[in-house]
């Protein structure tokens, strides 16, 4: 399977979410045939360079290199640890809850 690169310069929208009360910013870019989600970034307000910022980062990272290669983003939000009542127990659970809203 080839992965579907994007253009250098694309548009990203971007809102902010919190996880236990932890604050993110999540950026997302869609394929521009398509309009489907095609990579996420995520920075937290902690400290750069914290655990909690590192594990967002590099999250976003694979999920975004997942969707470039075909992975659809609803099989990727049902494989994040979830709390009993639904809620995601991550930041990259809720980051990508939250793509579910902004779409």
């Amino acid at each position: 399977m080839n992965r579907t690169r994007l253009p250098n310069r694309r548009a990203a929208e971007t809102s902010n979410f919190s996880v236990d009360g932890q604050k993110y910013i999540l950026t997302v870019g869609h394929f521009p045939d398509s309009g489907k989600v095609a990579e996420i970034f995520i920075n937290s307000s902690m400290k750069l360079g914290s655990m909690a910022d590192i594990n967002a980062v590099d999250g976003a990272f694979a999920v975004s290199l997942a969707l470039q290669y075909g992975c659809p983003i609803e099989v990727l939000r049902a494989g994040m640890k979830r709390n009993s009542d639904s809620t995601p127990q991550g930041p990259l659970g809720a980051a990508l809850d939250a793509i579910k809203e902004i779409k």
